[in-house]
């Protein structure tokens, strides 16, 4: 549905430039990929877990439901830099 890829796509775009510099992202029916890098070494699992609590009241309101939306969170490609942005 168009308006949870936007509530999505606003969860990501959130914080950018204050926790992480956003690369890219895509948002699948059933998944997201994203490409950012931290800022301050800000902690990727709590990064998620923000654009999800953001996120997930919303939804589940468009959705007419309670409980969980997302899933746990798993890391295919997690690519570590000794560069900062």
């Amino acid at each position: 549905r168009p308006e949870i890829r936007t509530i999505v796509a606003e969860a990501i775009h959130r914080f950018d430039g204050e926790r992480y510099v956003l690369v890219d992202y895509v948002i699948m029916p059933n998944h997201v990929h994203v490409l950012f890098g931290v800022i301050d070494r800000f902690e990727v699992t709590r990064l998620c877990y923000s654009w999800k609590h953001f996120s997930a009241r919303r939804i589940n309101a468009i959705l007419v439901r309670r409980g969980p939306f997302w899933q746990d969170e798993s890391f295919d490609h997690i690519v570590r830099s000794e560069d900062h942005f």
